[in-house]
């Protein structure tokens, strides 16, 4: 079962059978002036016991500053992820599977410093949002067996401050050790397919060899493979482990007087299951990815259709704000757009792409637009268009997608700059 909450259709992708979860190290300090900027270190901790993660409690406010909420803006929280620059977080790949477009990436936000799960930004002086810039989903996620290489790193529009509620965890230098002590943090369900919490939970778990885990998950066929690390743990209310909703978040151990980020939560058979211990993605095995992301060496992101034809500064658009760079739209004598065949019915399974000079951008006029309600639609700026609704006065900001299903035609659309 995968360790997400399954709230955002435009974002999340469907469960598999098994659950997604939503030695000394030679760490690298990234050392500043003032001690709360180093990474891996908690602030302050009073604690009261409460149950909850699974068999875990609440967290004291501010201690885990490098957890952070994934959140989207139509339907909340939906996973977890590790603050490891001030400008970038690491997740799970497949928290933002359905993530592949410019529309579904301003969708979503990342939030810091917070306890509650809902927190409310006007009313708390410790959360802070950003928005996401770019996503990179490591290229072998999936590429071999399920699960397999679960990450993906998420670059935010602007830093996250470094205070005292807001701080990045270690990355890993070195393998991790079997019988390690760390901790999983998250907003997740308190048991399989239960209820969630109110504020960040917390528990113990205990890293296990891979031989231990593989004879378990072996049962069931489950694979795992050398990108996966197994953890588990015992509190007095039963074994401790992720849940959905956790998935992404971190797997910190304390090392040297620092925590280190070995996992990211990822699957596991249910919740707490005897003899199933939960599955994370294995930070060690990809640090490499990890950094050549950081240093700008990796290129291809993971939404960005929309972003290739925006990135087109080179195109000349001959002194209008548009022109087709793909499909069989064209462009009239007076820089109109009209649809495959106008005034004609377009045909089915078209699409096409328009780049926009948002420079000389004006507002639209529509000549004429007709299409088949809610099966063949224009698209720009997050914005859809179908049936005899067209983009009236709108000022578009960036590429226009068109497309038509596979039936029913109409006589389309001609759009002109006013």
């Amino acid at each position: 079962m995968l360790r997400l909450q399954f709230l955002a259709p435009l974002l999340l992708a469907a469960a598999a059978e098994p659950s997604l979860r939503g030695a000394k190290v030679d760490w690298e300090p990234r050392l500043c002036p003032d001690l709360k900027e180093q990474c891996g270190l908690q602030g302050s901790v009073t604690r009261e016991e409460t149950e909850r993660i699974v068999h875990g409690r609440d967290a004291d406010e501010c201690v885990w500053r490098w957890q952070v909420s994934l959140k989207s803006v139509s339907n909340g929280q939906f996973c977890g992820g590790t603050l490891v620059e001030p400008g970038w977080v690491l997740t799970a790949a497949h928290c933002l599977a359905d993530v592949t477009s410019n529309c579904a990436v301003r969708n979503l936000r990342v939030e810091a410093g917070s306890w509650r799960r809902n927190e409310d930004l006007g009313k708390t002086k410790t959360s802070v949002e950003r928005r996401v810039k770019k996503i990179y989903v490591h290229p072998l996620y999936q590429q071999n067996v399920p699960h397999d290489y679960d990450f993906a790193l998420i670059q935010l529009d602007k830093a996250m401050p470094i205070n005292e509620c807001i701080g990045t965890a270690c990355l890993p230098r070195s393998e991790e050790m079997p019988g390690t002590e760390c901790s999983i943090t998250g907003w997740g369900t308190v048991r399989s397919m239960g209820p969630t919490p109110e504020v960040l939970q917390e528990a113990g778990v205990q890293l296990l060899a891979s031989s231990e885990c593989e004879a378990n998950y072996t049962e069931t066929s489950d694979v795992i493979t050398g990108s996966m690390l197994c953890a588990t743990g015992m509190s007095d209310l039963g074994i401790t482990d992720t849940c959905q909703g956790d998935s992404g978040g971190p797997l910190a151990c304390k090392e040297d007087g620092r925590h280190v980020l070995r996992g990211v939560t990822s699957w596991g058979q249910g919740c707490a299951f005897p003899n199933f211990p939960g599955v994370y993605s294995r930070v060690q095995t990809v640090m490499s990815w990890i950094d050549d992301v950081l240093a700008a060496k990796v290129k291809k992101v993971s939404a960005q259709d929309e972003q290739e034809l925006q990135d087109l500064g080179d195109l000349d658009f001959q002194g209008s704000m548009w022109q087709v760079v793909e499909g069989k739209c064209t462009l009239d004598a007076e820089n109109c757009i009209l649809s495959p065949n106008f005034p004609e019915e377009y045909g089915t399974s078209e699409t096409c792409k328009i780049a926009v000079n948002t420079s000389a951008a004006v507002p639209i006029q529509v000549a004429n637009f007709s299409t088949e309600l809610r099966f063949d639609s224009l698209m720009f700026d997050c914005k859809y268009f179908s049936g005899d609704r067209g983009p009236e006065g709108l000022v578009p900001q960036g590429a226009i997608a068109w497309s038509s299903d596979e039936s029913v035609v109409s006589s389309g659309w001609r759009l002109c700059p006013s």
